[in-house]
């Protein structure tokens, strides 16, 4: 996830279709390999799928100390 934030080839993020934070400390990644519209997508379905890819990593700012957990889902 931090390495994300580096990437400067445009091509590279559009695959990454959206990133959903379901509270502060839980956010999922879905990344678009197929050609189908974004209009026919329905998140609710991808979410409530076993993700391909999981983990989490400590994010601390000032007196904030959070454990950062991600999924990654594929459509």
């Amino acid at each position: 996830m931090k390495q994300l934030k580096n990437i400067n080839d445009y091509e590279a993020k559009q695959i990454f279709l959206s990133v959903v934070a379901t509270d502060r400390e839980n956010l999922n990644i879905i990344l678009k390999l197929s050609n189908q519209s974004d209009l026919d997508i329905d998140y609710y379905v991808v979410l409530q799928s076993n993700p391909i890819y999981e983990g989490s990593y400590d994010f601390i700012q000032t007196r904030l100390n959070l454990n950062i957990n991600w999924k990654l889902f594929l459509t």
